[in-house]
């Protein structure tokens, strides 16, 4: 369809390809994230697994609630340094490739802070594509457009986003061939 043209070229267009199938998902809600992962599985990408050096450093800085496993889950009241310190976290993790943010908004949520975050730490670490699915329309509008300018892709569904992801490990293994 146009859309998923549309949310192909957004990713191509503006983040690095990624050097293989494994992809770290952090969220801030367990189903969006239980739906990632399902997409993740049934397009035969890899659910990256994380270090433990990664797996330590961010128990040692979320709450103990949240988990530090793939995906990464950094609770409901996560403001934007929770989001910011679990990307660095991530990229930093030599067993990554691509990272998806999921947020959706609730009671503590700093939407924009969040996306203004995710730009600082994609400038500062540019080697792994990061895109991003902010779910709640006129909630996160204002946060999609700090993305947008940030040039992260940002997609409405987990599914769509996985499926971007899906395409670029494609091109990147056809390329390789």
């Amino acid at each position: 369809s146009i859309k998923t043209q549309f949310d192909f070229a957004q990713a191509f267009g503006s983040q690095p390809l990624p050097a293989g199938p494994r992809v770290v998902v952090i969220t801030n809600a367990g189903g969006p994230g239980i739906m990632a992962a399902d997409a993740i599985e049934r397009l035969d990408l890899t659910f990256a697994k994380l270090s433990d050096p990664t797996c330590s450093a961010l128990a040692s800085k979320l709450p103990a609630a949240a988990n530090v496993h793939n995906p990464i889950d950094v609770l409901g009241d996560a403001l934007a340094d929770r989001y910011e310190f679990a990307l660095q976290t991530a990229l930093d993790d030599p067993g990554v490739d691509t990272i998806l943010i999921l947020l959706t908004p609730q009671a503590m949520t700093e939407t924009t802070a969040t996306a203004e975050a995710i730009g600082r730490v994609a400038k500062k670490k540019p080697g792994k594509p990061i895109l991003a699915c902010f779910m709640g329309g006129a909630h996160v509008a204002e946060a999609t457009q700090v993305l947008a300018r940030a040039h992260i892709p940002q997609y409405d569904s987990p599914e769509a986003a996985v499926a971007t992801i899906k395409a670029m490990t494609d091109y990147v293994l056809w390329r390789g061939r």
